[in-house]
């Protein structure tokens, strides 16, 4: 395994109008700091209720081959 310290932003906001089919819902994102969206979590009050991951299968701050030449693999 491999990991790294990166900074990211969080943003917390409430979504929905309160209707049944747009419920109130709070939301985190988390972004680059040059603004790419990375993942964001549903709550429903305070459980989660989707998680959703935009970057998958590449690393943060570079590619994947990138990361595999540094760490000699």
């Amino acid at each position: 395994m491999k990991a790294k310290l990166v900074q990211v932003i969080r943003t917390e906001t409430v979504e929905g109008d309160g209707k049944k089919e747009s419920p109130v819902h709070s939301v985190e994102r988390y972004w680059t700091l040059e603004g790419e969206l990375l993942a964001e979590k549903v709550y429903m009050g305070k459980q989660q209720v989707q998680a959703i991951t935009h970057r998958m299968n590449q690393s943060i701050g570079g590619d994947a081959s990138d990361d595999k030449e540094r760490s000699g693999n």
